[in-house]
């Protein structure tokens, strides 16, 4: 359904945020506001700056989010601190030509990174993920973890 909604968004700007209420919409403003003024073609939202935190991150999956972060970094130099989170505004055509094959919560991992290695400039910008106001996570740390993990060791070997 994401890939398929980014196919047929139209309008400038392209987002992706979570549909539980935990990310706070005036996000969105900043977001646009400092793409504007930084140049840069997409901004992603982190809980990992001291001015920002999350209210709805559990300690197992703060600390798989930071092992996957330095990861990633380590595997392919991007340069953000939080990448299992995806909340983004971002360039809507730029954004269309990037061919994100995951299916699952691989996802909020594979956009970034095909971000980066399109070489597409990015920022990051910290916010305050809210208390979850409807739903349940469906996010499983040991079966998605595997899954994100198989799927980095593809994207570093085969991309």
């Amino acid at each position: 359904a994401v890939n398929q909604g980014m196919i047929v968004a139209r309008g400038d700007l392209i987002s992706f945020f979570d549909a539980d209420g935990s990310y706070d919409p005036k996000f969105l403003l900043r977001a646009f506001t400092h793409l504007e003024s930084s140049g840069s073609q997409a901004i992603f939202a982190t809980r990992y700056h001291p001015e920002s935190g999350s209210d709805d991150d559990t300690p197992v999956r703060a600390i798989g989010n930071h092992l996957f972060t330095w990861l990633v970094q380590l595997l392919f130099s991007i340069r953000l601190s939080d990448i299992l989170h995806l909340y983004v505004l971002a360039d809507r055509r730029l954004a269309q030509k990037l061919k994100i094959d995951s299916q699952d919560f691989s996802w909020c991992v594979e956009f970034p990174l095909r971000w980066h290695m399109a070489g597409f400039r990015y920022n990051e910008l910290p916010m305050r993920e809210r208390p979850r106001m409807a739903g349940i996570s469906k996010v499983n740390a040991i079966s998605d973890g595997i899954r994100i993990l198989t799927s980095l060791a593809k994207w570093k070997f085969f991309l």
